[in-house]
């Protein structure tokens, strides 16, 4: 049984790298830059990273608790670190419960 989870994670790991990295890469110039327009402009390209995959696994309800979530948790732990973690953590999670659903 947990051979198969780790099969399946393995599977999801090389299918969805080449998303992964663009969207670690977006919220690592988030965290890392103190410039407003750099972090609104980093934000975004990670929310147009992110519609692009759901809509192209047409996992809408996942979108949705993706974006819901988000937008809780930015503004209530603004300017501190760990809510970046926390951002790339919701998003790895809702990605990978997506594709283990599947």
């Amino acid at each position: 049984m947990i051979r198969k989870y780790i099969k399946k994670f393995e599977n999801l790991w090389s299918k969805h790298i080449l998303l992964i990295i663009p969207i670690s890469f977006c919220y690592l110039i988030f965290m890392l830059n103190y410039n407003i327009g750099a972090k609104i402009v980093s934000l975004l390209a990670s929310y147009i990273l992110i519609t692009a995959y759901f809509i192209s696994t047409k996992a809408i309800k996942s979108y949705i608790a993706y974006v819901i979530l988000t937008l809780i948790l930015i503004p209530t732990l603004m300017y501190m670190v760990v809510s970046y973690f926390i951002i790339g953590l919701v998003t790895l999670s809702i990605i990978s419960f997506w594709s283990f659903k599947k």
